[in-house]
C-alpha cells in the first residue's frame, strides 16, 4: 500500500490523527516536518528567520517526494500546498486526506498549543489567520481525495471515518 498523506491547516489535527491512525493501521508516523528539521539540522522558524518561507517550500518539496515512496502515515505542514508542484505531487496519490475545521475552532486550537512554534501564526489577529486559510482552501481541496471534518469530533472517531472511508482502496 501507497503512503497517506495528511493534508490542512494548522490546529486541523494533522499530528495527533496521524500517530492514531498510524497505530490503528499498523503504520509507521512521519512528520514532514519533523524530516525537514533532520534534513536542514534547524528548527523551522529558524530556517524561516534565516532564509525565508520560499526557500523553505523547496526543502519542503523536496524531503516530501523523498518519502512518497514509502508504506507510511504522513502528516505534512499546514502550507504544503502552497507550492504549485506539490498540489500536483499529491493529486497523484492514491489516499490523500484534507482534515479539515471550521476557522475559528482552528483559531482556538492554534492559540491553545502551547507546544507547537507555527512562525506562519505568531503575532497574527483571528482575522489574518482567516485571511491565509481563505487562501489555501481551494488548494487542500483539490489535492485531496478525501475530506474529512474535525471540528468537534474526538480523534477516535475522527479515525474511525478516515479507516471506513480508505478501506476500499
Amino acid at each position: 500500500m501507497a503512503s497517506i498523506f495528511l493534508i490542512g491547516f494548522m490546529g486541523a489535527g494533522k499530528t495527533t490523527i496521524g500517530k492514531g491512525l498510524a497505530q490503528r493501521l499498523q503504520k509507521e508516523y512521519v512528520d514532514l516536518d519533523t524530516k525537514i528539521e533532520e534534513h536542514i539540522q534547524l528548527s523551522i522558524a529558524e530556517y524561516f528567520h534565516y532564509y525565508g518561507e520560499n526557500s523553505f517550500r523547496k526543502v519542503e518539496s523536496k524531503v516530501l517526494r523523498k518519502l512518497s515512496n514509502e508504506d507510511k502515515i504522513i502528516a505534512t505542514g499546514g502550507g504544503i500546498v502552497q507550492c504549485a508542484a506539490n498540489r500536483q505531487f499529491l493529486q497523484t496519490q492514491p489516499i490523500v486526506l484534507y482534515l479539515e475545521a471550521e476557522a475559528d475552532c482552528l483559531i482556538d486550537r492554534i492559540q491553545q498549543d502551547k507546544t507547537s512554534i507555527r512562525p506562519l501564526a505568531l503575532g497574527k489577529t483571528r482575522e489574518e489567520i482567516k485571511a491565509l486559510l481563505a487562501q489555501r482552501l481551494s488548494w487542500y481541496e483539490e489535492s485531496a481525495t478525501h475530506r474529512i471534518n474535525t471540528t468537534n469530533e474526538t480523534p477516535e472517531k475522527i479515525i474511525d471515518t478516515i479507516i471506513e472511508r480508505i478501506k476500499s482502496i
